[in-house]
């Protein structure tokens, strides 16, 4: 998905001098400006499809994304079959959060175009984020059939592959994407990832450090370096390298459930649920997340009979936490 206007069908001409000349400054970034020449446009014509649309696509760029889908769904009455419309409508459900939504109109999108890669991508990468991985891998193999040389498309069916077990396949299609595009700092982590899952320990290392290398600000990159580390036995640095990365902005669940389970092995028991703790901020569902924090305090050394009895009644009271949400979730 990109913040780039996706276009109607409508073709911009010499009929539509203002028209051409918003979508002009738009494509040079120059937003409000081409906003007003949208709303000029407006001013006169309430229902134009193409200012309105390109109008909501200035909204969804912009982060508001409650104007964009008003003003995109405005334009779909306009025009209700136009596939451009629809994916932005998507891609505004999708940043503000909503999913589902997103995938209802990527998958009408798709409906009306299955060979649109555009649609493709849209309505995989939303099964992807819901955890759809099986639904998403089919929709994926059509885009990389259309496009195998495809950054996104390659990363993209990657992902969904390693999420169902298909780590070795996974390691083919980030090996594409790295090539694709070599200096993009989550490729080599995603191949890390997946080198790592079939034993290449090694080969992750150095993927992961390459990632570090080009975006030493991503989370990610760090995140992949510390699995690497930790399968490697390199515990002390594999904990540097995920205390550096949970610092980072956007540290995922996984990532903290990873670094929380590298601290339990080095008896840090506190600062383990402390990162757990995070992790379930960010995935509330996650079960593995939640035993983690249940057996994490189980101490490792106990220096009293007392602390012994302390330990075991907040694993029990742990334990009784898990089972109620358990059962509440269920």
């Amino acid at each position: 998905m990109s913040d780039e206007p996706q276009h109607s069908t409508t073709p911009v001409d010499a009929n539509h001098p203002r028209l051409a000349r918003g979508v002009s400054l738009h494509k040079d970034g120059r937003l409000d400006e081409a906003a007003q020449v949208y709303l000029e446009i407006l001013s006169e014509a309430p229902r134009d499809f193409d200012a309105t649309h390109l109008l909501g696509v200035i909204a969804l760029q912009q982060g508001r994304f409650d104007t964009a889908q008003r003003l995109i769904k405005a334009a779909l009455d306009a025009n209700p079959q136009d596939v451009a419309a629809m994916g932005n409508l998507g891609t505004s459900y999708m940043r503000d959060g909503h999913l589902e939504s997103a995938f209802q109109w990527f998958d009408i999108a798709l409906k009306l175009q299955p060979d649109s890669l555009n649609a493709l991508i849209n309505a995989g990468t939303a099964l992807h984020n819901m955890g759809r991985n099986h639904e998403a891998i089919p929709i994926l193999r059509k885009a990389y059939a259309a496009n195998s040389n495809s950054y996104i498309v390659c990363n993209l069916l990657g992902a969904s592959l390693i999420k169902c077990g298909e780590a070795r396949e996974a390691v083919e299609l980030f090996e594409a994407a790295t090539r694709a595009d070599p200096d993009n700092a989550e490729g080599w982590a995603n191949l890390s990832v997946a080198l790592n899952a079939i034993g290449q320990h090694a080969q992750a290392r150095e993927c992961a450090d390459k990632a570090v290398a080009l975006k030493p600000q991503s989370s990610t990159a760090f995140g992949a370096l510390g699995a690497a580390q930790f399968d490697q036995g390199r515990l002390a640095e594999a904990i540097e390298s995920y205390r550096q990365g949970v610092a980072l902005p956007g540290p995922s669940a996984q990532m903290l459930l990873e670094f929380g389970n590298a601290l339990l092995a080095s008896g840090l028991n506190e600062e383990a649920i402390e990162q757990l703790q995070r992790a379930v901020k960010l995935d509330e569902k996650n079960l593995t997340v939640r035993w983690a924090i249940a057996l994490a305090h189980i101490k490792p050394i106990c220096k009293s009979v007392a602390d012994i009895a302390v330990s075991r009644r907040e694993f029990a009271e742990a334990i009784d936490e898990w089972d109620s949400w358990y059962r509440s979730s269920d």
